[in-house]
């Protein structure tokens, strides 16, 4: 659970500097979703599905990692 923490301490501090406004835009959703994986783990951790948290590692971090790859090159 500690990862969706780094995580999405690295995407609070993409968000916040001027820099990356582009790449802010193109990953405002993902972003989001980090946030909220984030607060849910720190305020309800006894709550959490681990099924959901599979899901998430399964499925969601691959498409994450395309689209900043994809986000990545079209700044570039």
């Amino acid at each position: 659970m500690k990862l969706f923490d780094y995580m999405y301490e690295i995407a609070d501090k993409i968000s916040k500097t001027n820099d990356y406004q582009i790449l802010n835009e193109l990953l405002k959703d993902d972003i989001k979703g980090l946030r909220d994986v984030r607060n849910f783990s720190a305020h309800d951790y006894e709550g959490i599905d681990l099924f959901l948290i599979e899901h998430t590692i399964k499925d969601d971090l691959p498409r994450f990692k395309k689209n900043i790859k994809e986000s990545i090159k079209k700044l570039g």
